[in-house]
């Protein structure tokens, strides 16, 4: 796949060590991955969930979480934000 949108990891990341190391395994496997369909990203992260049309949410932390645009068809996917839950 190729990702797009990486930028959007920048704060996150840089305030905090924890997210940084999930955010860089996190992005390479999703650089190396050969998704085709829904099944195939699902089977690798089960955990992501379906948050719109072709829209996943993948969770860094309890409180920190990407929505990422997934086009299988062009092996692509786009990070549209990064968002922070308020408790």
């Amino acid at each position: 796949m190729r990702l797009i949108g990486r930028a959007k990891m920048e704060k996150q990341s840089q305030a905090d060590g924890a997210i940084r190391s999930w955010y860089n395994a996190w992005s390479s496997e999703v650089s190396e991955a050969k998704w085709k369909s829904p099944k195939d990203l699902l089977a690798s992260y089960p955990s992501a969930t379906l948050v719109g049309p072709s829209q996943y949410r993948f969770t860094a932390s309890p409180k920190v979480y990407l929505d990422v645009h997934i086009c299988f068809e062009r092996h692509l996917a786009c990070i549209i934000s990064v968002s922070e839950e308020v408790v």
